[in-house]
């Protein structure tokens, strides 16, 4: 509303203002190092921002509007429905890993926190992370440790891995017969439990 005698023009300070801020928010949104979007409560995209589309490998005006499950692996998709319908039973929080699909590429597994908002409108807030560098390194982790238990139990030496406190994170099958237990009995203790103290400092 103009006051008498003050005419509006749309450059006053006050909206300048309001115009950056609101542009630094859209950066902020879009350009957040993780995926936002709004769901509503049959899974439907309301929102995302541009990080989440990128996720999700496509443009975003493709995804507005369209079923969040479509862009699932087959695997995902019923844990994703029980995590939405989670989401609008509870006040939390709700946390799920999905499989997103990916063209000519391994999917990106994807870690989904979702909040139901307050309101007429039931729609949900959920943030996603990529979650896949970790995944992989996780199973590679797995990978090399069964490798390496599987040379620990067929190796007749007398092998054996310590930590920095000097307890026993792993030995081969011979050196646990050798101070007379499993190897998982032995993780956590150190080698003074099997040992006299001269032979334990020598060690």
């Amino acid at each position: 509303v103009a006051l008498p005698g003050h005419a509006f023009s749309p450059d006053t300070p006050w909206q300048q203002e309001l115009e950056e801020s609101r542009d630094r928010y859209a950066d902020l949104y879009d350009f957040a190092p993780v995926g936002y979007l709004t769901l509503d409560d049959s899974g439907v995209v309301q929102e995302i921002n541009l990080t989440g589309a990128g996720m999700l490998g496509m443009e975003r005006q493709s995804i507005v509007g369209q079923p969040f499950i479509t862009r699932l692996s087959t695997g995902s998709i019923q844990p994703f429905l029980t995590h939405l319908r989670q989401t609008f039973a509870v006040s939390d929080n709700s946390v799920t890993e999905v499989l997103i699909k990916a063209k000519n590429a391994h999917p990106r597994v994807v870690s989904l926190e979702s909040l139901a908002m307050p309101g007429e409108k039931r729609v949900c807030r959920t943030v996603m992370h990529d979650i896949t560098l970790q995944r992989r390194m996780s199973v590679a982790l797995q990978i090399s440790r069964s490798a390496q238990d599987a040379l620990l139990k067929a190796i007749p030496a007398l092998v054996f891995y310590l930590d920095t406190e000097f307890k026993f994170q792993n030995m081969s099958q011979a050196f646990a017969e050798f101070i007379g237990c499993e190897p998982d009995e032995a993780t956590g203790k150190t080698v003074y439990d099997f040992f006299p103290q001269a032979e334990a400092d020598d060690i």
